[in-house]
This record gives C-alpha cells, sequence and structure tokens, in this order.
C-alpha cells in the first residue's frame, strides 16, 4: 500500500518496483525466461494498492523479498476505495477480477439510482469502471455490469436510446493502454 502523503512520488515508486523486478517485460520474454526456469514478475496497482506476483523459478539477483506462496484456491483480496479485486492463480495463470459481493454492490447502486431517476449518478458507476484494465474476467465483469444497467434502465425510464447505450458501450469496451498506465502493468 503507498502512503497517501506520497501521491505524487507514486509512479516513481512504480518505475522502480518495474525495473528492479523486470515486469514489463512481453509474453515471449517472459516465455523464454520460464523455459530456463527463471522466475517472472508481475506488478499490479490501482490507486493506492499495489501488489507483487513472483512465478515459480529462479529469482533475479536483486531479489531480497521474502514471498509467499499462493496455491490452489487462495486468492488475493484487495480492496480498493469501494470495490475488492481477487487475484487468484487459475491454470498456471493469474487471473484479476471482481469479487462478487463488489459486483452485487455496483449493481445494486445502478439499480438504486435508476430507481430515483438519478441518470447521471447511475452513469458514473459503470465509468468508474472504464479505467480497468480488460483482462479476461474483468472485461466479462464489465459487459455484465453494462447489460445489467440496460435492463434496468428499460424497468425503470423506458428504452435508453442508441446514444446512450453506444456511449456506454463505449466507456465498458474502452481500451486501457496498459504500458501507459501506472494502474496494472501489462498482462
Amino acid at each position: 500500500r503507498y502512503p497517501e502523503r506520497k501521491k505524487e512520488k507514486w509512479l516513481l515508486i512504480d518505475k522502480k518496483i518495474i525495473e528492479k523486478y523486470q515486469t514489463n517485460i512481453t509474453k515471449d520474454q517472459r516465455y523464454r525466461r520460464k523455459k530456463k526456469n527463471l522466475a517472472n514478475y508481475r506488478f499490479f496497482r490501482w490507486e493506492n494498492q499495489c501488489i507483487l506476483l513472483k512465478t515459480e523459478g529462479e529469482k533475479l539477483p536483486n531479489d531480497d523479498e521474502p514471498w509467499s506462496k499462493l496455491q490452489g484456491k487462495n486468492k488475493i483480496i484487495i480492496p480498493v476505495n469501494s470495490i475488492i479485486f481477487e487475484i487468484q492463480e487459475i491454470n498456471k495463470k493469474f487471473s484479476v477480477k471482481i469479487s462478487k459481493k463488489s459486483l452485487k454492490e455496483i449493481k445494486t447502486s445502478i439499480k438504486i439510482k435508476l430507481e430515483k431517476k438519478l441518470i447521471n449518478q447511475a452513469i458514473y458507476e459503470i465509468e468508474k469502471l472504464s479505467n480497468l484494465p480488460n483482462y479476461q474476467f474483468l472485461k466479462k465483469q464489465k459487459k455484465e455490469i453494462y447489460k445489467f444497467f440496460i435492463t434496468e434502465y428499460k424497468i425503470h425510464m423506458g428504452n435508453p436510446g442508441k446514444a446512450l447505450k453506444d456511449k456506454l458501450k463505449k466507456t465498458i469496451e474502452k481500451q486501457v493502454p496498459l504500458r501507459k498506465l501506472p494502474l496494472f502493468t501489462k498482462e
């Protein structure tokens, strides 16, 4: 967790971690390291929460961290503002997704706001998700929230119209340039 008082230094801290653990290498470079039995590192950050993951293999010479092993159904839970993210190893790959509880809370918030005809506030709930990277599970969850919004909008407000549907769809499907975004490093 990064201290709030050092917010102006977060990008600098990210850069140091990325350089130290070589987390910005390509998929092919990670594959070649794995074949040589060398560890690969992944760095994720959202707001002031961060996590560094290491695969099996020989550590980098400058790696002096005590590592905990993530096995089986173990999950790493990262609360960020009002959303809880889960990071889990599935089929030897890491998945990042919004927890079931947070997903339910987002949908409930959208439903309540649409019931009260607070359209802009309901749209804001979707816009908050637009800067999440399009990892497989997150992408699926963002689409699920979009469909839920449209369904609830029809119930409480009538037909949302093409312009609103297109705006929301564009927001949900927004491609985040992961290499440039300090939010999460490239997957």
